[in-house]
């Protein structure tokens, strides 16, 4: 009893690393570029963390297969605790980058071995009570890594968000290593090997999709010609991790995982960005900005129980309705917050407008959380039986992938305001619409397909 004590302490405290450590960032970026004089690399930041986390999920999937989870744990810690030393040290934003990309990478890892874990060490029956203790290992840090984060910045040191984590990491090692030993030898040796095809798709897509936001972050120049046969390369491994026919958008599955991903790219395009908005335009300091941040986690959590509730009188193409059109609602609050004349007494948001850019977060946020349970229900509700892996191995790719695009297309809108002089509520307002042209889209394509499968399913 005391080692499964151990073990799931333990495998919370590795999910509770990985959540703080790729929230907690928003909070501190608009810092960071501004002490390491790389605001051009603010996209980027972000999306090397969640391309390197994509490569991690699916080398640990297939490594837990095939040798149990022990070997892939050790790379995955020691590639995030390095990641940390490198970042919480670095003088350059090219060294953040490394120490991010390397945290992703070990991020992954300890996610996808936390959950493989579970099966591997709990009966059937006890499985879905530790599946939702991760799950709150996830969700206490959306709420508090925002916080903690704008307190290291306005009263510490941004570093320290890195170097803080280094004590916990190493609890959580010694807690894990002999427990995830023993699984090691109960893994069955003589199983067939996966391939690594996979792994090798999974790296193609996220050097090739680094390459493209790379490109797309630079000056104008003839490197733009690289995006068209860089797109064109991603097709082939990005397919080969996801379901059969995926762009024929035929089916139930391949269409709510591309709304899954439509939802990260909504909603982190207003996360990533919205600390720029809260300091540079409307002078709140980071503890606030995390607090507002924090609200947006809560509503997102709120609806997603919400909607796990109403799931059975409530379909899919409805839910996904409503969803996303409060999300256009809190969207279009943050573009007119961006307008509302602030106080001149003092610095800082008007009441009226701290008023709106909480209403603002709060739709958003639970519109969010009520299309991210839906496209998950619905996509495993319309999994083959044997195959429900490979479905949340492409929801965590594409979810990946999204923020990942978000943050770099979001970065290069930026470097090119500042290249034009642009105010900067133009630029965030320009992020900001094409989440908005991405939520429509959703309305008026995806959702009209949904419903439609949804009327023939009933009519067999």
């Amino acid at each position: 009893m005391l080692r499964q004590h151990a073990l799931i302490i333990g495998l919370v405290i590795a999910v509770t690393i990985h959540a703080y450590d790729e929230l907690v960032l928003a909070i501190a970026m608009p810092t960071i570029t501004e002490e390491l004089n790389g605001f051009e690399w603010y996209g980027l930041a972000f999306a090397s963390y969640l391309l390197t986390t994509l490569i991690g999920v699916v080398w640990a999937g297939q490594d837990t297969d095939r040798r149990g989870p022990l070997r892939i744990f050790l790379i995955g810690y020691v590639a995030f605790g390095f990641g940390l030393v490198l970042a919480g040290f670095a003088q350059s934003m090219e060294a953040l980058m490394i120490g991010r990309a390397l945290q992703g990478l070990g991020g992954g890892i300890s996610w996808t071995v936390a959950f493989a874990t579970i099966n591997l060490a709990y009966e059937p029956l006890q499985r879905p009570k530790m599946i939702a203790v991760l799950d709150v290992a996830w969700i206490v840090p959306s709420l508090l890594a925002p916080i903690i984060g704008g307190y290291f910045v306005d009263h510490l040191d941004w570093r320290w968000i890195f170097l803080s984590q280094i004590p916990i990491l190493l609890v959580a090692a010694a807690l894990l290593y002999p427990r995830l030993k023993r699984l090691d030898k109960s893994v069955n040796e003589q199983q067939s090997l996966p391939s690594v095809n996979k792994i090798h798709s999974a790296l193609w897509l996220a050097s090739l999709c680094a390459l493209i936001l790379y490109v797309s972050n630079q000056a104008l120049s003839w490197q733009w010609v690289l995006l068209i046969p860089g797109l064109w390369l991603m097709r082939r491994p990005f397919l080969a991790l996801m379901p059969d026919n995926f762009f024929s958008l035929s089916n139930m599955l391949t269409l709510v995982l591309v709304v899954h991903g439509i939802v990260f790219i909504c909603f982190y395009g207003l996360e990533i960005f919205l600390p720029i908005a809260t300091t540079k335009i409307h002078d709140m300091d980071a503890v606030d900005t995390g607090i507002l941040i924090g609200v947006g986690a809560c509503t997102w959590c709120l609806a997603s129980f919400l909607q796990a509730k109403i799931s059975a009188r409530l379909n899919a193409s409805t839910s996904l309705a409503i969803g996303f059109g409060m999300f256009l609602i809190g969207t279009l609050l943050f573009i007119a917050s961006n307008h509302f004349p602030e106080n001149s007494e003092f610095n800082g948001p008007t009441t009226m407008s701290l008023a709106m850019l909480y209403l603002a977060m709060a739709v958003a946020a639970f519109g969010s959380g009520m299309a991210f349970n839906t496209c998950v229900t619905a996509a495993m509700a319309s999994t083959q039986k044997g195959t429900e892996g490979a479905t949340s191995t492409s929801l965590g790719i594409i979810s990946s992938l999204s923020i990942g695009l978000i943050s770099g297309v979001g970065g290069a809108v930026l470097n090119l305001g500042e290249r034009q002089a642009l105010a900067t509520s133009v630029t965030l307002d320009t992020i900001w619409v094409l989440t908005a042209v991405c939520a429509l889209s959703v309305c008026f394509v995806f959702v009209p397909k949904i419903r439609r499968l949804e009327i023939n399913a009933k009519a067999q």
